[in-house]
């Protein structure tokens, strides 16, 4: 039940439940996972340190993922640039997909295709903003998202 430097089979999953909630926009994925933290939630209150993972679970639980979209040709330096920004920082609760294209089948891919040149999308229960092409531009919107949280 426990977490330490090995995190608990529970906390994984509901860590995995809440990504996929978001990466899909299917809520029926968060009941177990809140079902999972709800089991130790007592006890994770008195010992935090113990519940390290859940704790990360719970804080995808009660803050909107930051939905960061990338899409480009895998290769091409522009994309690996946009990439870095968001691989080379911590964004909380957060979930990031890549592609080549925009992909109507994936709901947070459907409609997000390139502007001529790799694009990323960083997005709130799937309304995005305006879609950026340079790592500067896409820092400031995840900067601009996660001080949105804090206030």
């Amino acid at each position: 039940m426990f977490d330490d430097a090995t995190p608990s089979a529970n906390a994984l999953a509901a860590n995995g439940l809440l990504r996929l909630a978001a990466l899909t926009g299917d809520e029926r994925y968060t009941e177990p996972a809140r079902r999972i933290l709800e089991m130790v939630a007592r006890p994770m209150a008195t010992h935090p340190t113990g519940f390290a993972y859940y704790l990360t679970a719970l804080e995808r639980l009660l803050y909107p993922p930051i939905e960061i979209v990338v899409v480009g040709e895998p290769d091409a330096p522009a994309t690996r640039a946009l990439l870095a920004e968001v691989t080379h920082r911590l964004i909380p609760a957060s979930v990031t997909i890549s592609a080549r294209e925009a992909d109507e089948t994936i709901p947070l891919l459907a409609g997000r295709g390139t502007r001529d040149e790799p694009t990323a999308y960083v997005c709130e229960h799937y309304a995005c903003r305006a879609p950026v092409t340079s790592p500067a531009a896409l820092r400031e919107q995840i900067d601009a998202a996660l001080g949105a949280r804090a206030s």
